[in-house]
């Protein structure tokens, strides 16, 4: 009777390490679930900030602050996880992604479309957090470069259709656009000095296009779409040429990619 403390105190002590091992174990798994839950939380708050700018549209500009400020948390988190290795063709995407989705949901009808498109943004920006916006993860950066250009072309040619933006204006964006997002997408495959010819001569010939198809009676969805096209044709085909000489194959394979995508928006349409 004298040693049932001391052993009723052992065995608290080993059932506390027990639970404590076992607790261990459950937040190693969840973690490996859930590796970013910062950045779940930075895509919520972003989800939220984009419901209240269309809910409290009298405060629009300081809730566009507070989702730039979101992005900028957002980069600075990855830079912490980058340990320092974070450089300006990190942070383009993350910034220009902020701009397109947000520009363009001011395009969408106030309905469940809207709160569908919003979610499935902080969805996206998620993963251009996790992934994107990574150099260890250069495909991530190529898909969701690709929706960002859409999104940002189309919030730029929407404001020349709606609100009769200067053609100025538009073709400057659309430039800026074209090269920001072709030179932080080929950093991952070569040097900034290797690649400046190469973007300025994409962002040269987008533009132009973008110019010729102004005089269009076209939906501004259409332009987006067709100009997506070709700078899928173009950065593969410039990628390509970078890493190694192009074969038919390949002219082959991109070109029908994107002249196909540009003949089904031909056909579907809408023109004005």
């Amino acid at each position: 009777m004298w040693y049932s403390p001391l052993l009723l105190m052992g065995r608290t002590q080993q059932l506390s390490r027990w639970l404590l091992s076992k607790a261990s174990v459950i937040w190693r798994k969840l973690r490996s679930l859930f590796p970013a839950s910062h950045y779940v939380l930075l895509a919520l708050i972003y989800v939220v900030g984009l419901e209240l700018l269309f809910a409290l549209q009298r405060w629009v500009f300081l809730v566009v602050i507070a989702v730039i400020t979101v992005v900028t948390i957002g980069v600075v988190l990855v830079s912490y996880e980058e340990k320092g290795r974070f450089s300006l063709s990190n942070i383009l995407l993350p910034i220009l992604a902020t701009i397109g989705l947000t520009g363009f949901a001011f395009f969408l009808p106030t309905s469940i479309v809207l709160h569908l498109y919003i979610a499935t943004a902080g969805f996206v920006l998620f993963f251009l957090l996790k992934h994107g916006a990574r150099k260890a993860y250069p495909i991530w950066n190529w898909l969701i470069s690709l929706l960002i250009f859409f999104l940002n072309i189309a919030f730029v040619t929407g404001l020349r259709f709606h609100l009769y933006t200067p053609i100025i204006a538009i073709l400057f964006a659309i430039f800026l656009i074209s090269a920001l997002i072709s030179w932080q997408s080929l950093r991952r495959i070569a040097s900034g000095s290797e690649i400046v010819v190469p973007v300025l001569m994409m962002a040269f010939a987008l533009t132009e296009i973008a110019w010729t198809l102004q005089f269009m009676p076209s939906h501004y969805l259409l332009q987006a779409g067709i100009l997506t096209s070709i700078y899928y044709i173009m950065f593969n085909l410039v990628g390509v040429s970078l890493k190694r000489k192009p074969l038919k194959q390949d002219i082959y394979e991109y070109l029908s990619v994107g002249l196909v995508g540009i003949i089904i928006l031909l056909i579907t349409a809408r023109w004005v």
